[in-house]
């Protein structure tokens, strides 16, 4: 989705002053955009990194495109749900291993 952003000249004021509102707005998207790139990388990282433990597919977030803010909450909410599964399938893992060492200790005691 592409958007524009409309920046009113303001006819009261001289030439100079609305460039250099304009220059501050451009300023602003700009910082805006690497924000949102930065933002990107560090959910895609993260999301990377999860999915390989977890062996899941990765959300699919269009890349060389700047995201909406509803993308990056899109990727961080699917990161969250990643990082809760991890928790729960770490909980699980734990459980069979002291099973497992329950069993071994009964197996022990049976044998000797």
């Amino acid at each position: 989705m592409l958007v524009f952003f409309v920046c009113q000249v303001n006819t009261n004021l001289t030439l100079l002053e609305n460039e250099s509102k304009l220059k501050e707005r451009v300023s602003e998207l700009s910082d805006m955009c690497n924000d949102r790139l930065r933002k990107l990388k560090e959910l895609k990282d993260a999301e990377k990194e999860l999915c390989y433990i977890l062996t899941e597919k990765p959300c699919d977030v269009p890349g060389g495109i700047v995201p909406s803010a509803e993308q990056l909450e899109h990727l961080q909410e699917h990161i969250l749900g990643l990082e809760h599964e991890k928790v729960r399938a770490g909980v699980v893992v734990d459980h069979v291993t002291y099973l497992l060492a329950c069993i071994y200790v009964v197996m022990l005691r049976c044998s000797g």
